[in-house]
């Protein structure tokens, strides 16, 4: 994995006299009179309490610096509001040692820190492309100009007028110059009367709007002109087709190289037993509590929880643990998944799609939604192991299934998924009339997974020459407790 930069500022030791103690105390009553840096009404506790505590430690010091290094040092507090704002945006591009330097100040290495991949995008193309494209760009950096007064004064109803006024430039731009439309190719579909497409194209940029000013991005209005045209652009790629698959949702293209570089961790070498001793523990625990209990006693389902933050490599952890063992591996995430900042591995679109959005409309009852996608997922797969002769060859369709970083795989497991979603789509209908209103969950599952579920079974019992070779000798004990034919389902 990549990591953020360890260089940290430099700490400032600053020395009073008690000489100096009365010149800094007019110089604090007149900092504070004739430049608020603090207010009790727009500032967080947080950061108000920030600036009396920088006061107070530098009143007990002497030898007092110029006071404009004091004064400074106190205006960098500012920028501390974006580690406030942070928390409401995904996590960003992880940042390497090459780009910072040593000459990076504070209130650099904070903007460095919480740039995203567009904003960065921003800055580097907005310049070139306001040149090529020449007089019409600006009247684009105006318009921008007027969004950034609108979400200065806090007036959505202005803001809605000044992004109207926005895409009607740009359309007038994109007429005359081929430049617009070559850097952001979905921008032509609202020359096509498209009322949906332009709406969510206004709205996203009004959304990243108010985004660039509570983050307070330091944006200039060439800047401002490229990344809304980025979230345009974006937005209408994505609002072509809600239900559409996988493999036809995009990411942010100012996001690919996280994600790449995201892909391309999950694909080193794996250091260390997690995987296996972590095996060993759900072992343990659904014996403990499945093992000669009558039925009524036993868990609603044979699982165990994974419960860590973010990044410390839960979904890493049990990839790698389908290398020894059959594993089936879906990932529903809460919100879109063409963004790596929002997790990585991206989550299935064509699951989430059908248990977010269609699934969530339709009647019927948990139990029975989530019967029909586990039949679905089971049953495909089974189909797609029987065509297959030899152990390895089925164990290795099921490993390069959960393959992430190979384009080839990957596309391999959007067809795969697209097919259980399409499945579950066409048997809903059917099951809602077959099934009762007051059906047990047992009944739910015993009629609609049996069936899939022993030929399923069937299928990777005949993988077990295949796992015994691939497997270490922990491994292997490890293997043999869970039966054969008994897959890890997360």
């Amino acid at each position: 994995m990549s990591h953020v930069s360890s260089n940290q500022p430099p700490n400032i030791h600053i020395n009073i006299n008690e000489d100096a103690q009365h010149r800094i105390n007019r110089h604090v009553i007149g900092l504070v009179a004739n430049a608020p840096l603090s207010s009790a009404v727009t500032d967080p506790p947080i950061i108000a309490n920030a600036y009396r505590t920088v006061i107070q430690n530098v009143a007990r010091h002497a030898d007092l610096p110029p006071f404009a290094t004091f004064a400074e040092a106190i205006r960098n507090l500012s920028r501390l509001h974006s580690d406030l704002e942070s928390q409401r945006q995904p996590p960003t591009t992880p940042l390497g040692h090459d780009s910072m330097n040593a000459s990076t100040n504070a209130p650099q290495l904070i903007d460095a820190l919480h740039v995203s991949p567009r904003t960065r995008l921003a800055k580097q193309s907005a310049s070139k492309l306001a040149r090529d494209v020449g007089k019409r760009w600006k009247s684009l950096s105006r318009r921008c100009a007027d969004i950034s007064s609108s979400t200065a004064s806090g007036d959505q109803d202005d803001l809605e007028l000044t992004v109207q006024d926005f895409f009607v430039t740009m359309a007038t731009v994109l007429q005359t110059s081929s430049l617009l439309g070559s850097r952001f190719s979905n921008l032509d579909l609202l020359n096509h009367s498209h009322p949906a497409l332009l709406k969510q194209a206004q709205e996203a940029v009004s959304n990243a709007a108010w985004h660039i000013h509570r983050s307070r991005l330091h944006l200039d209005p060439d800047e401002m002109a490229y990344y809304l045209l980025a979230v345009a652009d974006l937005s209408i790629d994505q609002g072509q087709d809600p239900e559409a698959s996988a493999q036809n949702a995009r990411s942010d293209p100012s996001e690919e190289p996280l994600r790449l570089q995201l892909a391309q961790s999950f694909r080193r070498l794996y250091k260390g037993d997690a995987h296996l001793r972590f095996l060993r523990f759900a072992i343990t625990v659904n014996m403990a509590l499945f093992r000669d209990k009558p039925e009524g006693d036993r868990p609603y389902y044979r699982g165990t929880t994974i419960v860590q933050s973010s990044g410390t490599g839960k979904s890493r952890m049990l990839l790698q643990l389908g290398r020894s063992v059959p594993l089936l591996f879906v990932c529903i995430r809460p919100k879109d998944t063409t963004s790596a900042r929002n997790g990585y591995p991206l989550g299935d679109k064509s699951i989430m799609d059908l248990a977010l959005i269609h699934l969530a409309s339709k009647p019927g009852s948990a139990d029975l939604k989530a019967a029909l996608l586990f039949a679905a997922w089971f049953d495909i797969l089974a189909s797609r192991l029987e065509d297959l002769d030899s152990p390895h060859a089925k164990f290795e369709y099921l490993v390069q299934l959960n393959n992430f970083g190979n384009a080839e795989h990957e596309e391999q497991r959007n067809h795969f998924f697209d097919a259980v979603a399409g499945r579950v789509r066409a048997d809903l209908l059917f099951a809602l009339a077959a099934t009762a209103s007051n059906a047990s969950h047992s009944v739910i599952f015993q009629t609609h997974l049996n069936v899939p579920l022993r030929r399923l079974s069937d299928q990777i019992s005949l993988m077990q020459p295949a796992i015994s070779t691939t497997t270490t000798t922990t491994s292997t004990s490890a293997t043999s407790a869970t039966g054969a034919d008994e897959p890890l389902v997360f």
